[in-house]
């Protein structure tokens, strides 16, 4: 039943309300059993690190063949002020001449 209640939970999204109508049991013992799956490791939750920056600007000049790129962490709030130390000095390091494309992407 463990595995049964962890399959429906986690793998098809039901909620424990619909596991314990669909089996006839109170919310209280699914509750139970899916804390006893994890117990037991039929189920692990994995939370995995984002990427670092750095990562990312490495995938970003490797993967487009770009010259350079610059990615960095913004706040909540002041976005713009964030970016302007970081995209001056990537600016002018470039050396951008006429025609030259500077891409800011969010997200």
């Amino acid at each position: 039943m463990l595995h049964t209640v962890a399959k429906l939970h986690y793998e098809a999204e039901m909620s424990q309300v619909d596991i314990a109508r669909r089996l006839g049991v109170s919310t209280a013992t699914i509750s139970r059993l899916l804390q006893r799956a994890r117990a037991e490791g039929i189920v692990r939750i994995e939370v995995l690190d984002l990427a670092t920056p750095d990562g990312i600007t490495t995938q970003l000049i490797e993967g487009l063949g770009l010259r350079d790129a610059a990615v960095i962490e913004t706040p909540a709030a002041g976005a713009l002020t964030a970016l302007a130390a970081p995209l001056g000095a990537l600016i002018k390091q470039a050396e951008l001449t006429a025609g030259s494309v500077v891409a800011i992407g969010w997200g």
